[in-house]
């Protein structure tokens, strides 16, 4: 559905929480994070148990540099989601932005164990492990990355081939 179609929808059901979440994603791709955050929020409440919408609006809360909310939210998110990589991966993320290495290379060894195909979040680690200057291990998971056919891996891989 697009937005017009998602706020009809919530004319028609207004505690619908997977209504409030989808359009909450439109907003966030569009840039309207004040709106997303309302919709995120408005899912919460209407489904307080569900671990997406709290990843959601912590990625809405880190795409507006309010890192201790976006840690709020990635908490809760794995407090209700313990198995899903996602979720670890964006914590890692914030940790990793906020210069806490040791804590993001926790939480993206985790998502790398709960998911271990998942190309990106080799990417994201390999990120992590440069910062560190543990050079041998970022090129592992570089290549990793690249074997796992992750695009931004492969195109980073290409402009600084030389590096590696």
């Amino acid at each position: 559905m697009d937005l017009q179609e998602l706020s009809y929808a919530i004319e028609l059901e207004p505690d619908n929480p997977q209504y409030y979440h989808s359009r909450g994603l439109i907003y966030h791709e569009l840039g309207q994070y004040d709106l997303a955050l309302q919709d995120y929020s408005r899912a919460i409440e209407l489904e307080p148990d569900n671990a997406e919408f709290y990843n959601a609006r912590g990625d809405t809360y880190h795409s507006l540099g309010q890192y201790d909310l976006d840690l709020q939210d990635s908490n809760r998110a794995i407090e209700l989601g313990p198995d899903n990589a996602k979720y670890y991966n964006a914590r890692g993320t914030t940790y990793h932005v906020l210069d806490e290495y040791e804590l993001a290379l926790e939480d993206k060894n985790r998502a790398i164990e709960l998911d271990p195909n998942n190309g990106e979040y080799y990417f994201s680690r390999s990120v992590t492990y440069y910062l560190l200057g543990e050079r041998d291990l970022d090129r592992q998971d570089m290549e990793k990355a690249v074997e796992l056919d992750y695009e931004v891996a492969i195109e980073v891989l290409a402009k600084w081939k030389n590096q590696y």
